[in-house]
């Protein structure tokens, strides 16, 4: 069961967002209202704009139930035509995308574009902050020398148990050891495989 609902500003009883859930709706009002509250302002979409000024005005966004669904496939088709129709008609829809599911219909603007770069600027994978070299010496002088107890290295062996070394899964190594067969050794793995035998 799905369930298509709009979403109203108190203060013009306009419609300002269209969206489908399988929650109960006034959870579905509560995440939408702490998605906003969190949001910083780069990072900010327009219906978390949208949600942080009326709260602003000490109102509270609205959740109206407009249909239900028996399937998820139904209520997708529903908010892509229903989002349509509505911005057709001229309604300011706050939606960041076409509905249905996804970024269909989005196309990030040159300023939005920009922010979502100066967001991003410094981190890695991780998506997180390098570490400075004064953290890196703090962070490595905590952990000089450290003895774990009996029972958390048995933990952290019980946590190991079944688990493949490494990042790359079982198959990826059997991929790689057949690519790799028959072909001579660098230097470096050499060394590598010499250290690791302890010759």
């Amino acid at each position: 069961m799905a369930i298509g609902y709009f979403l109203i500003d108190p203060r013009n009883n306009a419609i300002r967002y269209v969206g489908i859930t399988t929650r109960d709706l006034n959870l579905r009002l509560s995440l939408h209202v702490q998605s906003a509250n969190r949001s910083s302002t780069i990072k900010s979409i327009h219906k978390n704009n949208w949600i942080k000024l009326v709260l602003a005005d000490g109102s509270f966004p609205v959740i109206v139930q407009q249909v239900i669904f028996d399937t998820l496939q139904e209520a997708l088709l529903w908010e892509i035509t229903t989002i349509a129709q509505l911005r057709n008609a001229g309604h300011d829809l706050t939606n960041a995308t076409n509905g249905g599911e996804g970024n269909q219909g989005w196309s990030p603007t040159q300023e939005t574009r920009r922010k979502m770069a100066l967001a991003k600027l410094g981190k890695q994978g991780n998506h997180r902050k390098p570490h400075s070299e004064a953290t890196r010496q703090r962070l490595r002088k905590a952990q000089t020398g450290k003895i774990h107890s009996a029972e958390t290295r048995a933990k952290m062996s019980a946590s190991g148990i079944g688990k493949h070394k490494g990042s790359m899964s079982i198959k990826t190594r059997e991929l790689l050891s057949r690519a790799l067969k028959g072909k001579p050794w660098s230097a470096v793995r050499r060394l590598a495989q010499q250290q690791r035998m302890g010759v």
